[in-house]
């Protein structure tokens, strides 16, 4: 009589662990292009954001703006890049989402120039930062 295989445990989380981890997209250390979104919830202000990222290990260590400025990880802690995805608040309580869509620098070829915030001070003289944003306010207004 011919027995029946039964599968060991083992086998069945080896091929669990198969199942999980093909779904998985690793990323490379480099360059790529992504949509950012950001919140403030001191100022209540949403943003959104098409830049390029720089992964190293799998994590993101800096977001590159195209007005040539830029936030790394001295102001947040460098999150890990899941599926092509991470959501992490900067030191500030800022709230950034963050998804992959290609790699390299060509994202920002289509990307708004920044232009001067047409966004007035406290002391009532025009804000001097610079948005790409298309309401033409950068993130304080």
């Amino acid at each position: 009589m011919k027995r029946l295989y039964t599968p060991t445990l083992l086998t069945v989380l080896f091929l669990l662990f198969l199942s999980t981890s093909c779904n998985k997209r690793h990323f490379a250390d480099g360059t790529y292009c992504a949509d950012v979104k950001r919140y403030n919830p001191t100022t209540g202000r949403s943003s959104q954001y098409k830049l390029t990222l720089e992964l190293v290990g799998q994590r993101l260590v800096q977001m590159n703006f195209p007005n040539g400025g830029h936030t790394d990880s001295g102001e947040f802690d460098p999150p890990r890049i899941v599926n092509g995805s991470a959501t992490f608040n900067d030191y500030r309580g800022v709230q950034f989402s963050v998804d992959i869509v290609g790699t390299g620098t060509d994202c920002l070829q289509s990307a708004a120039k920044a232009t001067r915030c047409t966004g007035t001070t406290k002391s009532g003289t025009r804000c001097k930062n610079m948005t790409d944003n298309g309401s033409s306010r950068c993130f304080q207004h």
